[in-house]
């Protein structure tokens, strides 16, 4: 609890500063994407509405989206590094600025741009991987031997493992982003070097990841009952536009702590001032 505790302190302390770098990334993402695509897709299962192996992948990962959020890597990786840059000014300096901001940018795109496309890849072949296992499920408990209640449960169980195991092997992705900013290694460094600062900390840093996921589904689930899919895409945009926040505030403030690094933001937290 203790690190999502530290990333909900600095969203409500820096929530204005953090919506002017989210608010246009949660926007198109909102448009493309959902944050909650396997919760809706086991708590909506109708076994009788799936065909084919393809009707799982469009439930999981619509194609026609699919490319542009492949065109989105690009925007992507510029308001992460705005936004992991100015975290790491502020924490490191006690400013929050708009001072060399094309200074952060250059230092900072080019170096998210990798990461970020390698990340979207795996997220691809993970969600392939659980349109396979879950069409199998549905084959094997609804097609071939005809229950469809017990095809349900399956699905549904299966899910949530499969969720389990996600936010499992997200837990080794956390740190990486602030040790490559801070310490200036390449990516394979910084990678390897996070797995070490990972020792006893894991198990909370999961937690932390599956605080939002969990809300955020929720959210997703209850204005899915009366809200019309024309305007989900603003719930979306809300949804996303938190997760952009808490991520970052997650990864900087758990770095911080792991090292021990002094947070010069919080010396300052009644003297802010931009610069």
């Amino acid at each position: 609890m203790k690190y999502i505790a530290f990333a909900l302190k600095y969203i409500k302390n820096n929530f204005f500063r953090l919506l002017l770098l989210t608010a246009v990334p949660a926007a198109l993402f909102a448009m493309f994407a959902s944050p909650s695509r396997l919760i809706l897709f086991a708590t909506g299962y109708d076994p009788q509405g799936i065909t084919s192996l393809g009707g799982v992948i469009g439930a999981l990962l619509p194609m026609s989206k699919a490319i542009w959020l492949l065109l989105l890597i690009p925007a992507a990786a510029v308001f992460a590094s705005m936004t992991f840059g100015f975290m790491e000014h502020h924490m490191r300096m006690g400013v929050f600025g708009a001072r060399g901001i094309l200074r952060r940018l250059n230092y900072g795109a080019g170096g998210f741009l990798l990461p970020f496309a390698v990340l979207t890849i795996l997220y691809f072949i993970w969600q392939y991987l659980c349109a396979f296992i879950l069409y199998f499920i549905h084959y094997l408990f609804y097609q071939v031997w005809g229950s469809p209640a017990l095809a349900t449960v399956v699905t549904a169980a299966v899910s949530l493992g499969l969720l389990y195991v996600f936010f499992s092997a997200a837990t080794y992705f956390v740190l990486w982003p602030p040790v490559m900013q801070m310490s200036g290694y390449d990516l394979g460094d910084s990678w390897y070097y996070q797995l070490k600062m990972l020792s006893g900390n894991q198990h909370k840093l999961k937690l932390a990841l599956c605080f939002p996921a969990a809300l955020v589904a929720a959210v997703i689930l209850l204005f899915n009952l009366f809200v019309p899919e024309a305007y989900m895409v603003y719930i979306r945009a809300v949804c996303f536009l938190f997760e952009f926040m808490y991520l970052p505030a997650l990864s900087m403030t758990a770095y911080f702590d792991i090292t021990g690094t002094e947070r010069r933001d919080l010396i300052a937290r009644k003297k802010y001032y931009l610069r």
